[in-house]
C-alpha cells in the first residue's frame, strides 16, 4: 500500500462566546487534514 503524503490545511479560528473551542474540539483536534495555526476573539 502506497501512503500519498498531503500537505495539512492550515486554518485560524476565529470566533467568540466559545464556539470556537467547540468546533475546534469537535471538529479539528483529530482531524489530520487541518492544522489549527492561531485562535482570535472576534468582538460582536
Amino acid at each position: 500500500v502506497e501512503k500519498i503524503q498531503m500537505d495539512k490545511i492550515k486554518i485560524i479560528i476565529m470566533g467568540a462566546a466559545g464556539r470556537d473551542f467547540h468546533n475546534f474540539n469537535t471538529y479539528y483536534r483529530d482531524n489530520e487534514l487541518y492544522q489549527v495555526v492561531a485562535f482570535t476573539a472576534t468582538q460582536i
